[in-house]
């Protein structure tokens, strides 16, 4: 590949997403400068309090500021919020699709890089953290100018004192430091789990049938449930880190910074003013200092989400100029490979080499060989799939592929053959009857209009690989390349497909057809026949010279007579009885086996263990998939009795649409969730956070009592003296101790937090997973693999990381608006006639915003 420079997924987003983020950060440094007008505004409101001289007209003035300071960084922090987050939703929205588009384009070592866990977790947890990230990716500039502001107003108000608040917040810095780079470890672990518990499910729920047939529910259900253990143990390990930083960041700074006001000069004396307008800059202050943990949790996930995306956008991707395409000329070939070397993986060996041939307009090529021989990875080959070190591949026209593999998509049957086409009535009509689809629309319930399960869940193999067929026969391609299409399908059906569609009086006579078999039969009426023998074309020619040659091509017919009789033989002594083979069919077969006969005289012994073509013939289509298929001769007798069933039934659709719920709620939702937790836990960690929150206003109190104590603030009296220094040293213990308690409190209340939410997660996964895994079969055929895996991946994610962090920050806000009012309330009654007409408005605007909210976080999960 080309050794340019590494291309970043982190560059590419700041190129298109760059100016609306700058745009978003210009309104929060609006927003940061206009914060800090207010606690100015209260110094000067404290002094015209406790000053009676001051004129009534200054205290309006200062109540107008507070008003418009807050109207004004209100707007300002509202229009950073919401372009930033619909920023952060686009951008999601960008890498999802990215994500999806190289999904598609991955060649055969980029796919052997990649699982399909890895794909689901980078579309629903990766793109998510990036989105999250985004949204609050102005702490990285706000939070240290919010800190540098606040520190600038400290050390007017409090002087050098402030310096010892700085000096605990620059040790907390290396402890951070540390904990992040444990976080990015834990994270990194933490991803490579969660993929290989989605890939395993994956696996699960895609072969669920065989899982319920062999009754292994509970032995995939202990495989799951390992890896899982492993998640959670990272998870706790990280909400235990999570803690401490948390712990480290709570209540320090405004200790120390008042401890050393006060002792470092004995005439530094705490009022009412200096006390609560640093009180109230230490408030803003806390913001970014709790906001800076978030922070660097949020970029630690995102960085590893960042790196895995990247690393999956940058896997080897199919390259289109492996195969040149030209337009058609009169007379040139259709596909024409000259020299060409085919392998999977650069560095390995070529599966096949030195290839060489081409397939002239309207010709019926057909390519045979023994199990492995490279037919299919010739397939690939031609259409660009494998790797091409040496050669040239040239297509002219419009390719039609028809697989090994019926692909086949969850929509009507009408739709899966019409496709992408434009829709011609007399073209679909004789595509269903040349493909024998006919019988196949009286028996299914609502005819061709019958919605088509995941994977074709109702459909039999021959009426999946029919399906196929008819799709490409219906896009009117130039060229159709027929990975052995008739595998899967009886041998009387197989002879009217050929007749019908590959053969030469068929729909696609005068169209460039490949036609990969080992279907004998229909050797003698194909235009050219290449031999594939241990990856190369050993030979090649019209049937007549090959058979006259006694080359490869007759040691291809021996080795497959030999092997028909080895199953004759097994079918007898086991006394299986086989289906009779089409008379047509056997005559042919016969013809093409005697005529080998005559030009060589080995395996005669095998040849002879042959019995009458009419009776014991076998078809060369795969057993496996010619007995899944339905026996249309057989089942005439039932037709009638089906189509008089289908017309009393209602036609419903298979795959039902995931609904989403509406309305509230409901409270047995968070009560599960609550019970999950352990009730026990609950409370202790409820209780802690209530104590938390009492210390907290606690400390308001005490600050307050001791501006206000008369001995203190009297003075006449001189602060050298021992009842003097013992006061203040009663309240600054006091102080010390309530900022304690509540370090104490919070670090107890985030560890119970952080057990009960990973007691929460694994309870709720592990009864999802017991119940989806004894959900019938109906379940699982009207319900796409996609829809349960995601429950796994990105609902799982949810309760694992997005509802602990939104638990943590409703409580702390509920705890602190609820503390507010009632300190409020209580000192000031006069409040509650602003507070209750208010609260009256913010229920409406709630009930408003909450309502869309919710139904659009619920359209998301189900989309």
């Amino acid at each position: 590949g080309a050794t340019g420079p590494t291309p970043s997924l982190f560059t590419a987003i700041v190129k298109i997403f760059g100016a609306r983020f700058l745009l978003s950060w210009s309104c929060k440094i609006v927003y940061d400068f206009v914060q800090f007008i207010n606690p100015s505004l209260l110094k000067f409101v404290i002094e015209y309090v406790e000053d009676t001289s001051i004129p009534v007209w200054k205290g309006y003035i200062y109540a107008a500021a507070f008003f418009g300071s807050s109207i004004v960084s209100s707007f300002f922090f509202h229009q950073m919020f919401h372009i930033g987050m619909t920023s952060a939703m686009q951008i999601k929205a960008v890498v999802i699709a990215a994500i999806y588009r190289k999904a598609l384009l991955l060649n055969a070592a980029g796919k052997k890089d990649t699982t399909v866990g890895e794909v689901v977790n980078l579309m629903s947890v990766d793109a998510q953290r990036l989105q999250d990230v985004a949204g609050y990716l102005w702490m990285m500039f706000s939070a240290p100018l919010q800190i540098t502001i606040a520190i600038v107003l400290l050390w007017q108000e409090l002087g050098a004192s402030v310096l010892a608040g700085l000096a605990v917040m620059v040790l907390l810095i290396p402890v951070n430091g540390a904990l992040a780079s444990a976080q990015r470890k834990l994270q990194v672990a933490q991803m490579k789990n969660k993929d290989d518990r989605i890939k395993l499910l994956n696996e699960v729920f895609s072969g669920i049938k065989v899982l319920k047939l062999y009754a292994w529910e509970l032995s995939f259900q202990r495989q799951v449930e390992q890896i899982r253990e492993r998640e959670l143990i990272t998870l706790k390990k990280t909400a235990y880190l999570s803690a401490i930083g948390t712990f480290t960041w709570t209540c320090a700074t405004v200790p120390a910074t008042f401890a050393a006001y006060i002792l470092s000069s004995s005439e530094n004396v705490l009022t009412a003013g200096k006390a609560f307008t640093a009180l109230s800059l230490f408030n803003i202050l806390r913001v970014p200092l709790s906001l800076l943990p978030m922070i660097i949790a949020y970029l630690v996930t995102a960085m590893v989400s960042v790196n895995r995306i990247s690393k999956f956008l940058s896997g080897e991707e199919i390259d289109p100029n492996l195969v040149l395409r030209e337009p058609h000329r009169p007379g040139a070939s259709r596909i024409e490979v000259s020299g060409a070397d085919f392998c999977w993986e650069k560095g390995l060996p070529p599966t096949l080499r030195d290839i060489s041939f081409s397939l002239p307009d309207g010709g019926l090529t057909a390519v045979v060989g023994s199990v492995g021989a490279g037919k299919s990875s010739l397939v690939a080959g031609v259409l660009g799939d494998m790797l091409k070190p040496r050669g040239s591949v040239t297509i002219r026209g419009r390719v039609a592929l028809v697989s090994q593999q019926a692909w086949i998509q969850n929509a009507t049957l009408r739709d899966n053959i019409q496709f992408t086409g434009s829709w011609d009535d007399h073209r679909y009509a004789k595509v269903l009857d040349c493909c024998a689809l006919r019988p196949d629309l009286e028996i299914l319930p609502g005819g061709d209009m019958t919605e088509i399960g995941e994977k074709g869940i109702n459909l039999s193999g021959g009426q999946k690989q029919r399906v196929s067929l008819a799709r490409a026969v219906y896009q009117d391609a130039d060229i159709y390349i027929l990975d052995d299409p008739l595998s899967a399908v009886d041998s009387h059906v197989g002879k009217h497909i050929f007749d019908q569609v590959i053969g030469p009086n068929g729909v696609l006579a005068g169209k460039t057809r490949l036609f990969v078999t080992n279907a004998i039969q229909w050797l003698p009426f194909v235009d050219n026949i290449l031999v594939l023998s241990q990856g190369t074309v050993s030979e090649h020619g019209t049937y007549e010279q090959l058979m006259s040659r006694n080359g490869p091509f007759a040691q291809f017919l021996k080795q497959y007579i030999t092997q028909e009789a080895e199953e004759n033989e097994a079918d007898e002594e086991t006394g299986e009885i086989g289906e009779h083979e089409e008379p047509e069919v056997a005559r042919l077969k016969e013809e093409v086996l005697s005529r080998v006969e005559r030009l060589t005289s080995e395996d005669e012994d095998a040849i002879s263990r042959r019995n009458s073509p009419t009776n014991t013939a076998r078809s060369s289509s795969r057993r496996g998939g010619r007995r899944l298929s339905r026996r249309m001769s057989s089942r005439q007798q039932d037709v009638e009795q089906i189509k008089e069933e289908a017309k009393r039934k209602e036609r419903e659709k298979l795959i039902q649409e995931e609904r989403s719920a509406t309305g509230n709620v409901k409270y047995q939702v968070f009560l599960a969730y609550f019970k999950a937790m352990n009730l026990r836990m609950t409370v202790s960690f409820f209780l802690f956070f209530i104590l938390y929150q009492t210390a907290s206003v606690f400390a308001n109190v005490w600050l307050s009592i001791w501006t206000e104590d008369p001995y203190l603030n009297n003075a006449s009296i001189p602060s050298n003296t021992s009842e003097y220094a013992a006061l203040q040293n009663l309240y600054l213990g006091g102080y010390g101790a309530i900022g304690a308690a509540q370090a104490v409190f919070v670090l107890i209340y985030a560890l119970l937090a952080a057990v009960a939410f990973v007691i929460s997660s694994r309870k709720l996964h592990a009864k999802m997973l017991s119940n989806i895994l004894r959900a019938p079969m109906s379940f699982f055929d009207t319900t796409p693999v996609g829809r349960i895996v995601n429950r796994f991946s990105r609902d799982i994610e949810t309760i694992d990381n997005l509802l602990p962090q939104m638990f943590r920050s409703w409580i702390s806000t509920f705890f602190n608006v609820m503390s507010t009012i009632v300190v409020i309330s209580f000192s000031t009654p006069a409040f509650m006639s602003v507070i209750v007409p208010l609260g009256v408005l913010y229920v409406f605007v709630q009930r408003f915003f909450i309502s869309t909210s919710r139904q659009l976080k619920r359209i998301e999960s189900t989309t």
